[in-house]
């Protein structure tokens, strides 16, 4: 699929998710490790509801479930003050559809009650890399479609995101 096709997927989805109806406020959730979390729990309540995870501690306020030196990278959460505040989590699908992987992530958001986004796109480049992202932002949840290159290959990403990244 296109980087143009899926750009285009976005904004249908979006309109979608925007004609949905929403009573009350959103639950804002993720699903880390099987297991779901929210802002503002502390560091001692994220630790028992992954009990039994691999945890690595990049700092004392910024954990990854998975192992650096096993090369499994995992979802990323970041605390401030003792709270979570931020967390992560990437939409992956057994073939690699970033299209299915979308359409999921957006489902998933419409089952927590969220329908009002602003979606943007912007494109950051560097010496060795470029990044195109799609932001579609429905308040404090987040969805980040990613094309990244590099040395002529393209890697694509859905992430779901909770809070704000520090």
């Amino acid at each position: 699929m296109s980087f143009s096709a899926l750009i285009y997927l976005v904004l249908v989805s979006s309109l979608l998710v925007a004609q949905t109806t929403t009573h009350g406020n959103p639950k804002a959730i993720i699903e880390v490790g099987g297991t779901e979390l929210h802002l503002g729990m502390t560091q001692a309540q994220v630790a028992a509801k992954l009990f039994g995870d691999e945890i690595t501690k990049i700092k004392d306020d910024e954990w990854m479930l998975g192992s650096l030196s096993k090369g499994h990278m995992g979802p990323t959460l970041q605390f401030t003050n003792g709270v979570l505040g931020y967390a992560e989590r990437e939409w992956t699908t057994s073939e690699n559809d970033v299209g299915e992987a979308l359409f999921g992530v957006i489902s998933y958001l419409n089952t927590q009650g969220f329908s009002s986004c602003i979606v943007t796109a912007d494109t950051k480049p560097s010496p060795d890399l470029t990044a195109q992202r799609v932001w579609i932002s429905c308040g404090v949840k987040t969805v980040l479609l990613i094309r990244y290159s590099i040395g002529g290959h393209s890697y694509n990403s859905v992430e779901e995101q909770l809070g704000s990244m520090r």
